[in-house]
């Protein structure tokens, strides 16, 4: 069998191409936008507009999104909360696994590449390739789901309209402070965010699908070795008994023979 029809390999090649597609979605996703405020009191040395960008976007720590408030006077600047939820443990989770699957697969072909011929006739190295590729599946289920979840909260917690009215907390935003307006265009941008979720089910589905395939590969070593040594063991020590003019023949010995003095 030629390596390059092995499917082993192409499927290790799928699950880095899915991973890194994956990553790329996660890490550069951002959706801004813009908070102006006026103050309206005297004590404010300037009266502005502030321009204030609020943007989300990986590890999606909405806490840290901040509006420094001039309307109080700039030697404190007091930093105003926005938002007060976080949603990074879900999503370093799932990056992480993502990119430890993909350098696992990378790797893997690489091994496969180097030492097939060692890997396609002992179950020495597929065993605990079995065992990775398995543990790895599992870890993509939980991820997937797990991210999955925290962007259905994103999702409703980011909403325009949530936005806005988070916003409209904020003392910058209330007379006689100041008075805000807020465009809110860019905070409604999933679709990136939508497709890492589809990308994550299909990791699953090639993890899951590889460990089936590295079993199977598994019994096949298994049964051709058992064949080769039921064959072996046929030639050497013949089970059916030759008769030669009404005598039994002796089986033939194929080691050593004991020298005769």
């Amino acid at each position: 069998m030629e390596l390059q029809r092995e499917p082993l390999i192409w499927m290790k090649i799928a699950q880095v191409c899915i991973a890194f597609l994956t990553l790329i979605l996660m890490i550069s996703y951002e959706a801004c936008g813009y908070v102006n405020y006026t103050c309206l009191n005297s004590t404010a040395t300037s009266a502005g507009p502030y321009k204030n960008q609020v943007c989300i976007s990986y590890p999606f720590r909405l806490s840290q999104q901040r509006i420094v408030n001039y309307c109080d006077g700039p030697k404190d600047a007091p930093q105003q909360h926005i938002m007060h939820v976080n949603y990074d443990g879900p999503s370093k989770f799932f990056v992480t696994i993502t990119v430890m699957s993909m350098m696992l697969a990378a790797a893997t072909v690489g091994f496969y590449l180097k030492f097939w011929d060692k890997y396609h006739f002992t179950t020495t190295f597929a065993f605990p390739d079995l065992i990775a590729t398995f543990t790895f599946a599992a870890y993509w289920l939980a991820a997937t789901f797990s991210w999955g979840a925290a962007l259905g909260g994103l999702k409703d917690y980011t909403s325009p309209e949530q936005v806005v009215d988070e916003i409209k907390l904020i003392s910058v935003c209330h007379p006689p402070i100041g008075k805000c307006e807020i465009s809110s265009r860019g905070w409604n941008r999933y679709g990136a965010l939508d497709m890492t979720i589809l990308l994550g089910v299909v990791s699953i589905i090639l993890w899951y699908v590889n460990a089936g395939m590295v079993f199977n590969k598994i019994q096949a070593i298994k049964a051709e070795y058992e064949q080769g040594f039921d064959a072996s063991a046929h030639l050497q020590y013949p089970s059916i008994s030759q008769t030669n003019n009404g005598r039994q023949r002796e089986p033939r010995s194929y080691g050593s023979q004991q020298p005769m003095f």
